[in-house]
């Protein structure tokens, strides 16, 4: 029955186990855009000023439009002036809200701006340019979607040595730029070594999704261990800003499918069957180079095996319409059995997810661990809202008794967590299982 999948299952485990190389890209180039820089030049000489006395630190930052150049070669030069102009004033005018009086910004070119802190707390300025960051890729995803999905926003804050003589007769833009790039290349250098043994020393793990009704165990969810999923990635995060642990994330979401169907191939050749739930982040599907290393993974997944796979779209940003939530339902449904959105959910919500061919919905209830006297009112809605939409509902991060308890309540389909029962190392052929909270089903 599985003869050619198998054949197929082959060489899909040797494409993922092969080190294939970066495809080439072309140079890209950033032509200079003539902006006057005298105001800047003097608010970052201000900056340089108001030092504490001995001190030689200057803080400075990047934010960056990456993506600006395809997106007008996809468009042409008319579509793409309305886009770039449309994108960057939602740049600028980020960027100013957050900016103290004293800060100085300004662009650098088509998808450069340099940022310069009055304020010497490093931690703060990393703050505020992520909150930067995060404002202008919600605008983007709600105003301009033809450049969200192509534009990578990143950034840069570090803390420079820098000296008078440094400034003298270069603009003064040019000089933080170089030295932002030298930083972010050696940050870059140390983040590519960790990632590289996060990625290859990754251990997966296969969480049990209890159905209470059927007091069964007929699903499994894809999960990275607690060493994998948080230790490391800690590590990583010291090292590099969030578009790496961005890029680590969908790359371990890579690994994460590529270990589940090697499980799902065992499991089938010892007679076995159980569903499993792979995780993929919205961030992966809404990035067009990140989606594509995703989708063409999933492709190359046995035929036969694709009745067993439920994708599960989780971490969805604030702000995100719809209709772009139902698009990546669209692209995920044929390569695998169904789709499960993890989201908050309301009324309205409910209504645009109805008829696009859901399994379900999906809630993390690990925020509340530490307790919410409102939670089971919230779960009660939540379950409510969803089977007025006929979804499914499951919840996982389920850790205490309480939780299972609220869970259990508000009649959620599906639940998993450890205080259901622990991950294991494979999945197992979906079994009854009747752990000893059961007997507080109504």
């Amino acid at each position: 029955m599985f003869k050619n999948s198998l054949k197929k299952l082959g060489a899909f485990l040797l494409s993922v186990a092969a080190e294939r190389p970066p495809p080439a890209v072309a140079p890209r180039t950033h032509p200079h855009v003539d902006i006057p820089r005298a105001r800047f030049d003097q608010r970052v000489r201000a900056v340089i000023a108001s030092r504490p006395s001995g001190s030689t630190k200057l803080l400075a930052g990047a934010v960056q439009l990456l993506g600006m150049t395809e997106i007008r070669q996809a468009l042409g030069d008319d579509a793409w002036e309305a886009v770039a102009g449309k994108a960057r004033e939602i740049t600028e005018a980020t960027i100013r809200a957050h900016l103290s009086a004293n800060d100085a910004c300004d662009r650098r070119n088509d998808e450069t701006y340099i940022l310069c802190f009055a304020d010497t707390d490093k931690r703060d300025a990393e703050t505020k340019t992520e909150r930067i960051v995060a404002e202008i890729k919600e605008r983007l995803i709600r105003e301009v979607p033809q450049a969200a999905e192509r534009v990578r926003v990143t950034h840069d804050v570090c803390e420079l040595e820098w000296v008078e003589d440094e400034a003298s007769g270069t603009s003064l833009i040019d000089i933080l730029a170089e030295s932002l790039r030298k930083v972010r290349e050696e940050a870059d250098r140390a983040a590519k070594q960790w990632r590289h043994a996060l990625v290859h020393e990754a251990t997966v793990v296969y969480g049990p999704l209890w159905r209470p009704k059927a007091r069964a165990v007929p699903i499994f969810r894809c999960l990275l261990d607690d060493a994998t999923g948080k230790i490391a990635l800690d590590r990583l995060r010291t090292l590099s800003g969030i578009e790496a642990l961005l890029e680590t994330t969908s790359e371990l979401e890579c690994v994460m499918f590529s270990r589940a169907i090697q499980a799902l191939h065992a499991l089938v050749q010892n007679n076995g069957t159980a569903a499993l739930v792979v995780p993929v982040s919205f961030h992966t599907l809404n990035e067009r180079r990140l989606r594509e290393r995703f989708t063409g993974l999933c492709r190359d997944m046995p035929d036969a095996y694709r009745q067993f796979v439920i994708f599960e779209l989780r971490a969805v940003p604030a702000g995100v319409p719809d209709i772009r939530l139902v698009e990546m339902v669209q692209q995920l449904k044929p390569l695998g059995k169904s789709v499960i959105l993890e989201m908050q959910l309301d009324e309205q919500r409910v209504k645009h997810m109805t008829g696009i061919g859901l399994f379900g919905v999906a809630l993390d209830v690990a925020p509340f661990a530490g307790g919410n006297t409102n939670l089971e009112l919230y779960l009660a809605r939540y379950a409510r809202h969803a089977k007025s939409a006929n979804l499914n509902t499951l919840v996982h991060g389920v850790s205490t008794l309480g939780l299972a308890d609220a869970a259990l309540k508000a009649k959620f389909d599906y639940i998993g967590g450890d205080a259901i029962a622990h991950a294991l190392d494979a999945p197992k052929s979906a079994y009854h299982w009747n752990p000893p909270l059961s007997q507080r089903i109504a």
